[in-house]
């Protein structure tokens, strides 16, 4: 698929369940290339990701307090220490390139799941929250959770929303 037309296609499918044809390992594999490939600010590389299935996808929602069908959860997190060691800026820089470095990831992960017929919602539950998460898992004190995207096979596609029209955020300059 072109990327534009994934780029129109994407939505936030709230409607999924579990009954997806791909394997976990496929599902894993993508979200690996994905990482691997998505730029950070100064290379940093201080994103981590922790992909949940089965009972571990459920334990997450719970814990949060939420119902969440699906097939799986990718948790985006920031590593404090790795943003510290890597990013050599001012703190406020550093929590802007965290969440732009963030923002570009989900957005590829969310585009890449579209591209093998899964859908997503990105979620920011218990931000703030995050030792509630780290303690669960047994994850390091450095990881900052950013959002949840649970995914899974799309039941009832979600209506395109209603867009301002794109000439109003465009300013064009030329000779």
């Amino acid at each position: 698929m072109e990327f534009t037309q994934l780029v129109q296609l994407r939505r936030s499918d709230y409607d999924i369940d579990d009954q997806v044809t791909l394997s976990k390992n496929e599902i894993t594999q993508m979200i690996e290339d994905i990482i691997s490939n998505s730029p950070t600010a100064y290379n940093a590389q201080s994103f981590q990701v922790l992909v949940l299935y089965d009972e571990h996808h459920h334990t997450l929602w719970d814990a949060l307090e939420r119902e969440q069908p699906g097939f799986g959860t990718i948790v985006l997190f920031a590593d404090n220490d790795a943003i510290e060691e890597r990013m050599p800026t001012t703190p406020d820089r550093q929590e802007i390139y965290k969440n732009q470095d963030s923002a570009i990831l989900a957005y590829a992960l969310w585009l890449a799941l579209n591209n093998i017929n899964l859908g997503a919602t990105l979620h920011h539950f218990n931000i703030g929250d995050d030792h509630l998460v780290r303690d669960l898992f047994d994850l390091p004190d450095s990881w900052e959770m950013i959002a949840q995207m649970p995914f899974g096979r799309v039941v009832k596609p979600t209506p395109k929303s209603e867009r301002l029209p794109a000439h109003q955020f465009i300013t064009v300059l030329e000779d």
